[in-house]
């Protein structure tokens, strides 16, 4: 018995620091990106404020992206929004250069289906977890290791024939 409380009272003083303290702040990409504490928000804001600017590959059409830029920098202050509108071969170009020059720049990306399964089998991004995807379907989600999310689907194209 008493080995057993000496045993516990070891295992108290060694971990009581671990078991005590805040919550770590991530510091790596794969910390951030899997970070799901309760002040998430408020530390990624914190972190791109400092930065200043998040740069956001997107193929969206239109000034669509223009307007979601500025309803960002809306809620956000003092982060701009620095969009790269292309194609998405010309953002997988843009992206594989940039990783070959070991100074990628892309903090998010908005594309195809097709161009992100690209950037996913390129190794251009990686898996992530939010605690909005509790409201997208399982089959709009593309599922990675780990409980995480490799991509999430929140547009659609359809096409079609007509004929007269």
């Amino acid at each position: 018995m008493l080995n057993a409380i000496s045993g516990l009272l070891v295992f108290s003083v060694l971990f009581a620091n671990q078991l005590f303290a805040q919550p770590r702040k991530p510091a790596t990409v794969s910390e951030i990106s899997t970070y799901m504490s309760a002040d998430r928000e408020q530390s990624l804001y914190a972190g791109a404020k400092s930065e200043g600017v998040i740069t956001w590959y997107t193929s969206l059409a239109g000034d669509s992206y223009k307007a979601l830029s500025r309803a960002f920098e809306t809620k956000y202050p003092g982060v701009r929004v620095e969009a790269f509108r292309a194609g998405g071969s010309d953002l997988v170009t843009r992206m594989s250069e940039e990783t070959k020059a070991r100074r990628p720049t892309m903090d998010a990306l908005e594309t195809t289906y097709d161009f992100t399964m690209v950037s996913k089998a390129y190794g251009l991004t990686r898996p992530y977890n939010s605690p909005v995807l509790a409201n997208y379907p399982a089959d709009a989600k593309e599922k990675a290791d780990a409980g995480l999310t490799f991509s999430t689907i929140f547009r659609e194209s359809y096409m079609g024939f007509g004929f007269n």
